[in-house]
């Protein structure tokens, strides 16, 4: 497989990058020349809204810190991944994504 373009990215831009590519995807970025492939994958998308939790607060934001540890560490045995935390005028909300690449669920 021959890439479309080359391009030459610094290793500042490098470490910056790798703040926000998960570990997983990131080895295997540039552990082998593979293309990536189109695929068809099955996913399951699981949103979360917390009720009561208000984090404006030093006991709701220590709260907030103790949820969002409790659920990484239940998605992560899982195989999957924490994709978003938000915090709103509607409240709390998470995004848990299982079955991403590279991992099938």
């Amino acid at each position: 497989c021959e890439p479309t373009a080359h391009c030459e990215v610094s290793h500042t831009h490098l470490g910056l990058m790798r703040r926000y590519i998960p570990k997983a995807m990131w080895k295997r970025l540039f552990k082998t020349a593979e293309c990536f492939v189109s695929e068809m994958r099955t996913v399951s998308v699981v949103f979360m809204c917390i009720d009561g939790l208000d984090v404006s607060t030093e006991i709701g934001s220590i709260m907030a810190q103790q949820v969002m540890s409790s659920i990484q560490k239940s998605v992560y045995t899982q195989e999957g991944s924490v994709n978003k935390f938000l915090v709103d005028d509607k409240g709390v909300l998470l995004l848990v994504c299982f079955g991403l690449h590279p991992l099938l669920h």
